[in-house]
């Protein structure tokens, strides 16, 4: 004759609740994960036809390829120019070079980049004026923005239309030209209306003065440059 097996009611009510327990918790870290990642501060170091090169919460660099598998709830999608476009917690980003820290990762926490300060001690970066991609340096000692003639024109900025003036600089005397610029971006720090300065003698390399860092709040330990957005 057949043996039928009966399990006792305490194994049925705790087996059952157990595995609705396991099931709670795996749903709740599902629930989670995305906040998790979507948190972390993303450094892109470097921007390579197909790769790119990230520091996640400062360590150490870790090169991407399109195709690879996640990481750190990551994965390179493509890259073209000076920018990258990663998955990060199961949302599309678009990231420059400098740093990039997700605006909803918790409640009330505000837009940072950091910056690291090469073999010189200089900070440089990677931003867009009006749009145009274009490098910078961080210059506490410049009062405005500063972008070189050659720049200007190829970004099409309109200095014609502004105040012009002949001032002194490191390289001697030169003309400049005052204008706002309508937008000044350092990854996903950006800001309307932003004084700047076109210079004649200035080189490829814009300065990024307190027209703009004014309006961050900075904080530098060792050679690490944190940049916050005030408003």
């Amino acid at each position: 004759m057949p043996h039928f097996f009966r399990l006792a009611p305490h194994f049925v009510v705790t087996h059952f609740a157990r595995r609705g327990i396991y099931g709670a918790c795996l749903l709740l870290i599902l629930f989670f994960l995305p906040r998790i990642v979507w948190s972390q501060d993303v450094v892109v170091m470097g921007i390579f036809p197909n790769k790119v090169v990230l520091s996640v919460d400062h360590g150490l660099p870790k090169t991407l390829a399109v195709g690879e598998p996640l990481w750190q709830g990551m994965r390179l999608l493509r890259t073209e120019g000076d920018e990258a476009w990663l998955e990060i917690g199961g949302q599309v980003q678009r990231l420059s070079l400098g740093s990039y820290r997700a605006k909803g990762a918790a409640a009330g926490q505000r837009t940072t980049v950091t910056l690291k300060a090469d073999a010189r001690g200089h900070f440089m970066t990677v931003g867009k004026a009006n749009g145009g991609s274009l490098q910078f340096m961080v210059d506490t000692g410049a009062s405005v923005v500063a972008i070189s003639l050659v720049e200007a024109r190829r970004l099409g900025i309109n200095y014609l239309n502004g105040r012009r003036a002949a001032v002194q600089t490191a390289n001697g005397p030169t003309l400049a030209y005052y204008v706002k610029l309508d937008s000044l971006a350092i990854g996903p720090l950006e800001l309307n209306q932003v004084d700047a300065v076109i210079l004649e003698n200035l080189g490829g390399v814009a300065l990024l003065g307190m027209s703009f860092l004014n309006r961050m709040e900075m904080q530098r330990t060792g050679d690490t440059l944190v940049l916050t957005k005030r408003y």
